[in-house]
């Protein structure tokens, strides 16, 4: 559903573009790959609005998102609209939060065993709100575990912070 960082979209730079997806909604991706049923009427009857190289470029970008993995309206929960828009919403969500991440080094030693306990920890079932606290001397790697742990945990929660240095 999100491709490789494209060389242009829709005329923005590269660093610009970080996600795309697709949707195909009441509509075929065949029929946009190839201009074909209501979808390929509707392009055809637009065309004299634009220029020769306007028309091309429209037609390359369509082929080129035809080709997308993405969601088609009517195979996705048998066709239930409101099914879908959650699940559009909860993807792009979560793609957009990926990009919110906290920054750390990406070849930790010796965190792995630190941030299993206490997932395991964090996953068992409970009633009531919990507080983690991470404490010991300066320069152990308590802010590095702190931010593993936030960045694997956070998109589990539709609110979150992380608070360094309390």
């Amino acid at each position: 559903m999100v491709p490789p960082r494209a060389s242009t979209h829709h005329g923005l730079p590269e660093e610009h573009v970080t996600h795309s997806v697709a949707h195909f909604y009441k509509v075929l991706p065949s029929d946009v790959r190839y201009l074909n049923g209501n979808f390929g009427e509707a392009f055809h009857l637009r065309k004299k609005r634009f220029d020769k190289e306007d028309i091309q470029e429209g037609q390359r970008a369509l082929t080129k998102v035809s080709y997308l993995n993405g969601w088609e309206s009517e195979k996705f929960a048998n066709g239930r609209e409101g099914e879908l828009v959650e699940e559009v919403v909860k993807t792009i969500l979560s793609k957009l939060r990926r990009d919110l991440q906290l920054d750390i080094l990406d070849h930790l030693v010796g965190v792995d065993d630190h941030v299993n306990k206490i997932r395991n920890w964090v996953d068992i079932p409970a009633k009531h709100a919990r507080m983690i606290g991470i404490c010991g001397m300066g320069g152990i790697g308590k802010t590095t575990l702190g931010k593993v742990i936030y960045n694997q945990l956070s998109n589990k929660f539709e609110h979150r912070s992380f608070l360094p240095d309390i």
